[in-house]
């Protein structure tokens, strides 16, 4: 067992123990925010045929040729065709062919005119515009050919990824399997939102706000709800976790006081413990072990320091066991916007607002003073962490520094 791992050794510890996904096929509107696990090329051109891009008149460019207000020409319309219809006339000279906004442009014709543009006289379209070849014209296969790769393995499925496999008529895609995770959170003090809390406790958020982050990142989550601190309990609840999850991610117990009793509990059921605690603040109490081939990663019970180890350890791992390249996390240097006086004897993680001035430098401001591992409530400014060295006495406004985004 390793005690106090550093950061990166930590998040590789991890990693290792985590499996590569394998492949399942979902009918496409189960697919949204699910991973492709392989490369998808266009069954049909797309669009389909030549079609409109909005309602007018089919026709050939050289029957408007001089055409003006004061000469407009006038073309003989001998069919209509709406949406889903289809028109066999040839379109020749003198002749036009009324369509509807996604309607097939019929064979002969090489541009279309608005019909803003037009007026229609008995039968007669009256145009006082010249056109040019190829104008409104959307041409069959212009966004992907039969054969184009529509998506390539690894992306990540959102709505407009779904929009166009449709359009190309894919009803069904490989996508990686979903790994189920397991989340349990200890605590005397612990009680539901929505009970009365007697003196001395408080609601638990930790349940909510890591099972909630894995389903972000595309876990399926199955939640034991909160334990007291008993050994027993906590234990049969691991042993079960372990028989219907591909991991377990634990909140509370993993500090050096009585009542912490997660390494007792792991090293109980027999258990390999890999680390115990890593040198960063806040959230350095943590424990990882392998039960029954499950990773089981337990983080701090104090909010703050629970999410900010989960955001730090977990990324890597997440993104091997789901096939999400997304979620790995980008580092960058950003000019400070404001003073941290404190010194850091150990390697900090602050949380950060991140963004990019008129210039389009990385400029990022500290946002946790307070520095308080239980308060949640700075994660709803931040979008980043500030990468703190150990041995540091302090940042001053201007410095570069380096942030996780």
């Amino acid at each position: 067992m390793i005690e106090k791992a550093e950061l990166e050794e930590a998040r590789r510890l991890i990693e290792e123990r985590g499996c590569a996904p394998g492949a399942e096929k979902v009918a496409l509107p189960e697919a949204h925010g699910r991973v492709l696990a392989k490369d998808i090329t266009a069954p049909v051109d797309y669009p389909p045929f030549n079609r409109s891009p909005l309602d007018g008149y089919a026709l050939q460019a050289a029957d408007t040729v001089g055409a003006s207000p004061g000469a407009p020409a006038r073309l003989k319309v001998v069919d209509t065709v709406y949406a889903g219809g289809y028109s066999h006339k040839i379109v020749t000279g003198g002749i036009a062919v009324r369509l509807m906004t996604g309607s097939p442009i019929p064979e002969g014709a090489d541009c279309v005119i608005r019909q803003e543009d037009t007026r229609l006289e008995e039968g007669w379209v009256v145009i006082e515009k010249e056109l040019i070849p190829w104008e409104n014209y959307c041409f069959r296969g212009e966004n992907l050919r039969k054969g184009d790769t529509v998506l390539k393995k690894d992306s990540v499925l959102q709505a407009a990824a779904i929009g166009v496999l449709a359009g190309v008529g894919v009803a069904a895609v490989p996508v990686y399997k979903k790994p189920t995770a397991a989340v349990l959170s200890t605590g005397d003090e612990l009680i539901e939102p929505g009970t009365l809390p007697a003196p001395g406790q408080i609601y638990g958020s930790n349940l909510y706000t890591i099972a909630c982050r894995l389903k972000e990142c595309g876990v399926n989550v199955l939640s034991t709800g909160i334990l007291r601190d008993d050994s027993a309990a906590i234990g049969n609840a691991v042993a079960e976790a372990a028989g219907r999850a591909d991991f377990i991610v634990t909140t509370g117990g993993v500090s050096a006081g009585e009542k912490d009793l997660m390494a007792a509990v792991m090293k109980g059921l027999g258990a390999e413990i890999v680390f115990r605690g890593v040198k960063i603040r806040p959230g350095s109490a943590v424990l990882f072990s392998v039960f029954g081939g499950k990773p089981v990663i337990s983080l701090s019970g104090n909010p703050l320091a629970s999410a900010v180890t989960f955001e730090l350890l977990l990324p890597s791992f997440l993104q091997k066991i789901t096939g999400n390249r997304s979620l790995e996390r980008r580092t960058m240097q950003a000019v400070l916007q404001n003073d941290f006086d404190k010194k850091s004897p150990v390697r900090r993680a602050l949380r950060g607002k991140f963004w990019r001035d008129c210039e389009g430098k990385a400029v990022v401001e500290i946002i946790d003073h307070m520095h308080s591992s239980g308060n949640l409530t700075v994660a709803l400014k931040s979008n980043c962490y500030v990468d703190v060295e150990k041995g540091s006495t302090g940042l001053k406004r201007g410095e570069m520094v380096r942030i996780i985004v």
